[in-house]
Formats: structure tokens, C-alpha cells, sequence
């Protein structure tokens, strides 16, 4: 019953996330509903830990359960299909900070990412749990063949971001050096490749830190359209070093 309602949720971007002992309902970087597993008991509630506002958290954090006739209750559904609401008109009215609604866009791209990057991809084997330095960096995962893209948003301080970018890619480059194959019957490794999306208003501080690279090709840095706030990731260019042609 849990389930088939948040499946119906999909068209409107919900989707579930699987961790140990315990499942994530999510819209876009928000979670917005959990259950879990305790003493052997599942427990179902609402999650509202994305706000503040106390009138909201009053409002919408709901315990769920199924009744003996195999419903889930009317004031669970209620309170999901009003967070649901609330994240939508938020987005509409620009309310999201810049770092939130990047990763809105990210998770939800259509056009560029899956294209260029692979499917998206949550929590690949190496991340334990969200609370890992890693995720704490603000990453996301794109999947394609043996290989997962790790993208690393940069939307301030350019030249720390850079230097923090360098650091993820030496720990995930330690990591294929170290790990078994992905797969338990499959000799393929998997490997995992750095990349850096940005904006326009970065591109001075980004050439410089490029400029500092022995093999820039294999650090590629990626800027998004000036609207992407209204028009999302579909017109992001990459930025080729210098001695390359077509660079932006």
C-alpha cells in the first residue's frame, strides 16, 4: 500500500531511495517522508527537516500507518500530498536558495546530464550512508557502462571548491585502485571520473585554477546557461583548456 502510493507520486518527481534499514521518500534534494526499521517494527512518518517554520513542521509532520482494511490514513496522504504542494509552489516562486534548486535541477534533468553523463544514480556502493564527508560535498552520481561521473557543483568560492574538487578525485582515483569489481559475477572495475559544473560569473577563477593542472582534459569543467534557474541544464557548455579549440 506504501508503496503503490508513493509510486503514484513519480509523475510529480517523488522518488525512493533505499538505505540500511530504512527507505527515503525524496522530491528533488528534499526528503520528504521515511520509513524504518525499529525493534523489528516499521515505522512510517513524514519528514519535514528541509524547514524552519514551525507552522509548516506542525502542519505536515504525520506518523502513517495501514488500517486493518489495508489503507494507509487519510492525514499521512494529506500531509505528503501538501509538502508535495508546498516544495512545487516554492519552486514556481523562486523561493529555493541557489545551491537547493541546482541540485533540483541536477536531479531532475532530462536533457543534458543524461546525455552526457549517464543515469542518475543515488549513493553508489563506496557511500555508506549520507552522512559521508563525501556526500557532505554536495555530489551527485551519474551511471554509464563501468564508469560513475561524479558531479560536483560549484556556485561559490571557485578556487576552494577547486582545490576540495581535486581532493574528491584523488580519493576516488585511491578508490578504483583499491576496490573489487561491482558486480560479484562481472570482471569489469568500476571507475569514476571528477567533473566540475559551474557558472558563467566563475569562468576567470576556473581558467586560472584549470591553468594549474598538469592534464586539465581529465578535470573537465562544465558551465551552465545564465538561465538556467528558468530553463534548466539543456544549454551547459563544456570549458576546454586553453590550448583546445571551440573553448567557451
Amino acid at each position: 500500500v506504501i508503496k503503490e502510493f508513493f509510486q503514484g507520486l513519480e509523475k510529480r518527481r517523488v522518488r525512493t531511495v533505499f538505505e540500511k534499514k530504512k527507505i527515503i521518500f525524496c522530491w528533488g534534494p528534499f526528503d520528504i517522508a521515511e520509513v524504518t526499521l525499529k525493534n523489528n517494527k516499521f515505522e512510517l512518518s513524514s519528514k519535514v527537516k528541509w524547514t524552519r517554520n514551525k507552522n509548516i513542521v506542525a502542519k505536515f509532520l504525520k506518523t502513517g500507518w495501514v488500517d486493518y482494511a489495508g489503507n494507509l490514513n487519510e492525514e499521512f496522504r494529506r500531509a505528503i500530498l501538501g509538502i508535495i504542494e508546498l516544495l512545487e509552489n516554492m519552486e514556481a516562486g523562486r523561493c529555493f536558495d541557489n545551491r537547493d534548486l541546482l541540485a533540483l535541477k541536477i536531479i531532475t534533468d532530462r536533457e543534458f546530464l543524461p546525455k552526457h553523463f549517464g543515469s542518475y544514480l543515488e549513493y553508489p556502493c563506496l557511500i555508506k550512508n549520507r552522512k559521508s564527508i563525501l556526500n557532505n560535498a554536495n555530489l551527485f552520481y551519474f551511471h554509464t557502462g563501468s564508469q560513475i561521473n561524479v558531479v560536483h557543483p560549484i556556485i561559490n568560492k571557485p578556487i576552494l571548491r577547486m582545490v576540495q574538487s581535486l581532493l574528491i578525485s584523488s580519493f576516488f582515483e585511491l578508490w578504483d585502485r583499491k576496490t573489487k569489481t561491482y558486480a560479484q559475477n562481472s570482471n569489469k572495475k568500476l571507475k569514476h571520473k571528477t567533473l566540475i559544473l559551474s557558472t558563467s560569473n566563475f569562468i576567470d577563477e576556473l581558467r586560472l585554477c584549470q591553468c594549474w593542472l598538469k592534464n586539465p582534459q581529465y578535470f573537465p569543467i562544465y558551465i551552465i546557461a545564465d538561465d538556467w534557474k528558468t530553463e534548466g541544464l539543456k544549454d551547459t557548455k563544456e570549458m576546454l583548456p586553453l590550448n583546445d579549440a571551440g573553448f567557451i
